[in-house]
């Protein structure tokens, strides 16, 4: 890998990822590791994981960690090696640039999923297909306001624009 400059991590950064420059470099395959780059997180991220693709956090983080000049993913491996406080510094950037709604899961155990093949036995059908449902299926957006239907908006000739 070659070195990171400054210029890199304002160029990651502004592709909507955070690199994490290590205080403990190491070598990997023969390439030396200095600093690994976090996100962005995509819409497919979000997607994949309310479908319950990402069976633990690790395939997340392993998903959206990569070399921060090439862009291309670390091996899995890789993010296994790190050192304190590195190991600590990566987390608390995945944690922080992960949207809301996987945060929330990841910090209320509510992995979709991670149910599959576990010990977890739901208390009541109806509970099951509850869980079920609230990890594969987004909830649904609010409605908007009613309209005000007395508020007509002002026509063109109204606001001083002739237009024709």
């Amino acid at each position: 890998m070659a070195e990171i400059s400054i210029a890199d991590v304002i160029a990651n950064h502004r592709r909507g990822s955070h690199v994490v420059i290590l205080q403990i470099p190491f070598e990997h395959e023969g390439k030396s590791i200095q600093a690994i780059e976090v996100g962005p997180f995509t819409l497919d991220h979000r997607m994949l994981w309310r479908e319950g693709f990402y069976k633990a956090p690790s395939d997340l983080m392993n998903a959206v960690c990569a070399d921060p000049i090439s862009h291309k993913p670390f091996d899995p491996l890789l993010l296994r090696q790190l050192r304190n406080p590195d190991d600590e510094r990566l987390e608390q950037t995945f944690m922080m640039m992960l949207p809301h709604e996987m945060r929330d899961g990841m910090l209320n155990k509510r992995w979709p999923g991670s149910l599959a093949g576990s010990d977890v036995e739901p208390e009541s059908e109806e509970e099951a297909i509850r869980i079920v449902s609230q990890m594969r299926r987004p909830k649904a957006p609010k409605a908007p306001p009613e309209e005000d239907e007395e508020y007509d908006a002002p026509m063109e000739e109204d606001r001083g624009m002739n237009l024709g």
